[in-house]
């Protein structure tokens, strides 16, 4: 994997080869081999300098101004490469609702083991959850610590059989921040993330001093699932292989914030038919319902928390903590409709 990175000169530290390595191989996270920073020939690193204005060049001339406002200088971007020991596929290709669902709970506990090294991996998305048909063996999913919520978590992933066969996997973390250092650095307000699969909240032109939590990524793991139900590839012979209703319903998941929740309130407060949306959204729907209820007491418990000792990582971890706990529960609580 490749990616055009911030690049702050070549002492620069980069965060995401930080997060593969300390999490490599753990439960939901897939093997870390190396990561490097490209160069050319002479030895210097590859980046964007080619296509930014030069120092002498005025920036306002230089610039397309179609969004309005401008940032006050150009990005200065570097190529990092990363090699994993995975090969996955797309969670809309899952066999059925069962292995899908699995997987989305791997995943989710991959992102915990991300929380407990202190990375938030903040771009949770269709495509940086993947999974495998056939299970990949992997460190066993454990929480050293013992508090009454990490126990209740340790309990239902027994329920669910979770121990160190995993076919859900969350990658990359281009976007990650690490909570050693995010609650003292200086912030620009800028938000993470692929727009499909962003919290509202996050969204929210308003909302210019929302923090982004680990709330805000449990709600891109449930955007993500939903998108990967809507957009599951149907059969020849489903009903709603050529409907007009699932395709524009997929329109609205894929639109602006405004049409992405009207499309979400379809899928979990109206009558689903598999002639109209498809078998598979159908037989997820009550399974999505469930869980957009879950996301909304935990994002009440979240604005419970006081705001003078919100923006801290002890608050970040309880929170992730029981967004698992919320999600897991949903789980444990349909399984025997998602034949688990």
């Amino acid at each position: 994997k490749f990616c055009w990175v911030p690049g702050r000169g070549p002492n620069n530290s980069f965060i995401e080869p930080r997060l593969l390595s300390e999490c490599s191989g753990k439960f939901g996270v897939p093997k870390h081999l190396y990561s490097f920073r490209a160069h050319h020939k002479a030895g210097c690193p590859t980046t964007n300098h080619l296509f930014l204005p030069a120092a002498s060049d005025d920036l306002e001339s230089s610039r397309w101004t179609i969004w309005g406002k401008t940032s006050e200088a150009p990005e200065q971007r570097s190529l990092l490469g990363h090699t994993l020991g995975f090969v996955g596929h797309s969670l809309v290709s899952a066999k059925d609702l069962g292995s899908l669902v699995l997987a989305v709970v791997h995943a989710h506990a991959g992102y915990y083991n991300m929380c407990a090294k202190k990375y938030q991996h903040r771009d949770l998305s269709i495509g940086n959850v993947l999974m495998v048909d056939e299970p990949i063996k992997t460190e066993p999913f454990d929480i050293p610590t013992s508090n009454p919520t990490q126990r209740e978590i340790l309990e239902l992933c027994k329920i669910l059989d979770i121990n160190d066969h995993c076919t859900g996997f969350v990658i990359d973390g281009d976007m990650a921040v690490t909570w050693n250092s995010y609650f003292t650095e200086e912030h620009l307000g800028t938000k993470s993330g692929t727009s499909e699969f962003m919290s509202s909240k996050l969204l929210n032109p308003v909302n210019t001093n929302h923090v982004h939590s680990p709330v805000d990524d449990y709600y891109s793991f449930y955007f993500l699932t939903q998108w990967a139900c809507a957009f599951h590839d149907l059969s020849p012979e489903d009903q709603a292989k050529d409907s007009v209703i699932l395709q524009n319903l997929r329109m609205r998941l894929a639109g602006g914030p405004d049409s992405r929740d009207a499309g979400t309130y379809t899928i979990i407060a109206t009558q689903l038919t598999a002639e109209q949306y498809g078998a598979f959204l159908v037989q997820a729907q009550p399974f999505l319902k469930k869980w957009n209820e879950k996301l909304m007491l935990l994002d009440e418990e979240w604005q419970k928390i006081d705001p003078s000792e919100r923006f801290t990582a002890d608050s970040f971890r309880h929170i992730a903590e029981r967004g698992l706990l919320y999600f897991l529960r949903v789980v444990v609580e349909v399984r025997s409709q998602l034949l688990l």
